[in-house]
């Protein structure tokens, strides 16, 4: 016999012999034995496919990984990873809310919308008294186009937790994208009076909102609060607001987050005639904007 094939032989043989040996010891070692195991190869290797490989049936050890991979600020994040661990502890168990709930986050993540509606309203039905996934069916509806829906969902998590600022952050979004700008204005003031007056979320809505009542001084004082008020919201707070985005993603947003407000402050000084702040602005929008965005062109042909 060839050699190389004798070896490659072997190989198999021992390939073989290890599968063998596993299978039988999935079939007699104690469960107690094998989920003890499966629990300290996670925790001291964070070896999230061995669990999966042993067929462990502890849905909390599964719902830990989920939750392990599923956090953008760590460099080991992995949707894929996080949804394949939450959808086994949801296997095992299917009314914990808290695993629930993150599948219907996950899949937003996703832009699996259909998904993502699903397990907010199978969340919902397990705890009525958490209204936590109206904010993500806010957001599943936003994209949908639904509106109405959409600020419905914003409202009921205003009324259930009123000193958070993400829900009033979102329902001006919708009222801008629903060319309802006195509604955008006024939920943007409330949030700003009720929760944190220097957001820069709410202002930059609350500015958009100014800008296109004509209002444009306000408009003005709102995007230079914006920008006086950037710096303070470190990369952890940008990973709070922006759960769908990872470190290297939260960089690259407030790049071009700090690019459209000076867009909108150049456009602003144009229309109130003060051509030097205007340009000014343009330039520093142009260091932020990337190429690829559609506001550079506006920018050059301006």
């Amino acid at each position: 016999m060839n050699p190389s094939r004798k070896f490659r032989s072997r190989i198999f043989l021992i390939i073989c012999a290890v599968l063998f040996l596993f299978t039988i010891g999935l079939i007699f070692i104690p469960n107690q034995a094998k989920e003890y195991t499966a629990s300290f190869v996670w925790e001291k290797y964070q070896a999230e496919w061995f669990p999966h490989l042993v067929r462990s049936s502890d849905a909390k050890l599964f719902y830990s990984i989920g939750l392990y991979f599923s956090n953008n600020t760590s460099p080991d994040y992995d949707i894929e990873k996080a949804k394949r661990a939450l959808l086994r502890s949801y296997a095992l168990d299917e009314k914990n809310f808290d695993v629930v709930y993150k599948l219907a986050l996950v899949f937003f993540i996703e832009k699996n919308f259909d998904e993502s509606k699903k397990f907010v309203e199978e969340a919902l039905l397990l705890n009525p008294t958490n209204l936590r996934p109206h904010y993500i069916l806010g957001l599943v509806e936003t994209y949908a186009g639904n509106f109405l829906e959409a600020a419905d969902a914003f409202k009921k998590m205003i009324e259930w937790v009123p000193d958070e600022w993400a829900p009033y952050n979102d329902l001006a979004w919708v009222y801008l994208q629903d060319a309802k700008y006195e509604n955008a204005r006024d939920i943007a003031l409330g949030g700003l009076s009720r929760t944190d007056s220097k957001n820069i979320w709410l202002l930059n809505n609350l500015g958009v909102a100014y800008l296109q009542l004509n209002e444009y001084k306000k408009a003005l004082g709102a995007f230079d609060e914006v920008s006086n008020n950037f710096d303070i919201y470190t990369v952890d707070d940008w990973l709070l607001a922006y759960p769908s985005n990872n470190v290297s993603e939260v960089e690259l947003l407030r790049t071009e987050f700090r690019g459209l407000i000076h867009f909108n402050t150049y456009e602003v000084a144009r229309l109130l005639g003060d051509m030097d702040r205007a340009e000014e602005e343009k330039k520093k929008a142009k260091e932020f904007i990337p190429p690829y965005n559609p506001l550079w062109e506006e920018l050059s042909r301006s």
